[in-house]
């Protein structure tokens, strides 16, 4: 009777600890579930309010609902799923489109969810948002590009 006891409580414990896991994810990144065809399962409000969409308007779509179509139809973008749905982990600097057509830019990080076997069942993508730091580097960048080495001059004294 005391091991079961015991056992309750070594239960309760883990989960207590991992709803206060999952809250803190959810307070702090966006996330988004998929199954493993790419389609939405559901979405946490940091998700939703970055993307601009309630929760109704995205579960049940494609994840390319996200992407503009010539990456939607690349062969990176098949193997990017192929490659979820052996199991292997994705993460990067990605560019997704919000609603009307609202360029954003996320670090994220795309991850199988294994079963009891080992086989993936589901994708989590946790997100940060990065649009403004990479906005700024995209313009930094440019303005380099547009700088030429005649226009550049270098005095020694």
């Amino acid at each position: 009777m005391e091991e079961l006891s015991a056992t309750q409580e070594e239960t309760e414990r883990k989960s207590i600890e991992l709803n206060g896991l999952v809250t803190a994810i959810n307070a702090t990144l966006a996330t988004i579930e998929f199954d493993m065809k790419g389609i939405v399962l559901k979405a946490n409000q940091n998700f939703l309010t970055l993307m601009g969409y309630e929760e109704n308007e995205i579960v049940g779509k494609h994840h390319r609902f996200f992407l503009d179509s010539d990456y939607a139809r690349s062969q990176e973008y098949i193997k990017f799923w192929d490659d979820l749905n052996f199991g292997k982990a994705q993460t990067g600097e990605v560019k997704r489109s919000a609603k009307a057509g609202k360029e954003v830019w996320l670090n994220a990080s795309y991850t199988p969810v294994l079963d009891t076997v080992g086989n993936p069942f589901k994708v989590i993508k946790f997100a940060q948002d990065i649009t403004v730091q990479k906005c700024l580097a995209l313009n930094f960048e440019s303005q380099l590009g547009s700088v030429t080495p005649r226009g550049l001059s270098v005095s020694v004294d």
